[in-house]
């Protein structure tokens, strides 16, 4: 039996939630049927990590790890393009979590 949910990481459901998103917009605007995929991929594993870190608030290096490769992937983007959206933002989120998270190692 898992654990009892101590508290919902509502960073990381947002995060999670603001991925999928982006993926809806990337669908809508531009037709990019890989961009919904990539970002529902992203978002679930986002909410795994998530889930793990609400039963156990120590238990960060899934979403830590899913994190870190989102920054450098959304990072490159962002300089190789210099747009805000979708680049700047997601890194931005992204390093945001990468922070949040290694906080809770210490």
């Amino acid at each position: 039996m898992a654990p009892a949910v101590t508290e919902r990481d509502t960073f990381g459901l947002a995060y999670a939630g603001i991925t999928l998103l982006g993926g809806i917009i990337g669908l809508v605007k531009a037709g990019s049927v890989p961009s919904l995929v990539a970002s529902s991929i992203c978002a679930f594993l986002i909410f795994l990590g998530t889930d793990r870190v609400s039963r156990d608030p120590k238990d960060v290096k899934f979403i830590l790890g899913v994190s870190v490769l989102l920054t450098v992937f959304f990072a490159q983007r962002f300089r190789k393009s210099g747009k805000i959206m979708p680049g700047g933002i997601m890194a931005a989120l992204s390093l945001a979590a990468v922070v949040r998270y290694s906080l809770r190692l210490l």
